[in-house]
């Protein structure tokens, strides 16, 4: 692994981006959170086609937060069903940022891991870096009393790490343990909520629209064609987020529910044997 420092200076504003179906459970706390970071010049959310009840009650909280907030926020829906790899990709798509963060319906961001992100001297030299996050905070209720607990945050590198191709791939064949002897990097690379540069995230991922347009396990399919572009992965030193559990967390993988946890981590498994090949 190769370890380095990082100098600071400003940045200018992100976009975030929030691709959903049925997202009416969590939408408002998510919106809610994001007001607090001052640095968000749109939040773009784009809906896979929910019923349409659902994506009505997703309006109205949209409707409502615009009403109290100066973020712009952009609601789209579309047409049919696409799965959650193609509606990430069209999320992205959509924002006008140079540099977006995607985070999932359910999840809540730390703050304090954008406002280290948007640090980073010279962050443009690092648009064929996948930001991914090096710790998360799991939660159910409350994210801020439950993450006060140590045993509440989930850290896999306590120093900034860059990753290649080979490096990642030497971990999944040698299941190097990242937390506890279960979790190894294969856990890691499959939360998924990315920092990343906009226009090299659409370029690395334009063929998997054509592979694997219902992809079954996203994110794992995000860091597969992302190494397969000779792209790297950058686990930034405190970058986190709140991890929601809740019974329902495989159902952001198959949007529609058609596909089982098993099916889901056979789809990974897939992808790990693809980088292995890389």
């Amino acid at each position: 692994c190769f370890y380095f420092k990082i100098r600071v200076c400003k940045l200018d504003k992100i976009s975030i981006a929030i691709p959903t179906y049925n997202p009416s459970n969590y939408l408002a706390q998510l919106l809610e959170n994001l007001q607090k970071f001052d640095k968000i010049s749109e939040i773009i959310i784009n809906d896979d086609s929910s019923p349409m009840p659902e994506y009505k009650k997703t309006k109205d909280i949209v409707d409502k937060f615009s009403d109290s907030s100066q973020i712009k926020v952009n609601l789209d829906r579309n047409k049919k069903n696409y799965g959650t790899f193609y509606n990430k990709y069209l999320t992205v798509e959509k924002c006008n940022s140079e540099f977006i963060y995607q985070i999932d319906q359910d999840n809540l961001p730390n703050l304090r891991s954008l406002k280290a992100l948007l640090k980073i001297k010279n962050l443009k030299n690092y648009k064929n870096n996948l930001f991914l996050p090096s710790s998360i905070y799991p939660f159910r209720i409350n994210h801020l009393k439950e993450s006060r607990y140590k045993k509440n945050r989930m850290t896999f590198f306590n120093k900034t790490t860059l990753l290649d191709k080979n490096q990642i791939a030497k971990m999944i064949r040698e299941q190097t343990p990242m937390y506890s002897p279960s979790l190894t990097i294969n856990y890691l690379i499959g939360l998924g909520n990315p920092f990343a540069h906009k226009e090299t995230y659409l370029s690395n991922l334009k063929e998997g629209l054509q592979e694997d347009q219902r992809a079954i396990h996203c994110s794992v399919a995000l860091c597969y064609y992302w190494l397969k572009n000779e792209g790297k992965i950058y686990f930034l030193k405190d970058f986190s987020y709140y991890h929601r559990r809740h019974d329902n967390s495989y159902y952001l993988a198959d949007p529609r529910g058609e596909a089982s946890s098993e099916e889901i981590d056979k789809s990974g498994d897939e992808y790990f044997n693809k980088i292995l090949e890389l």
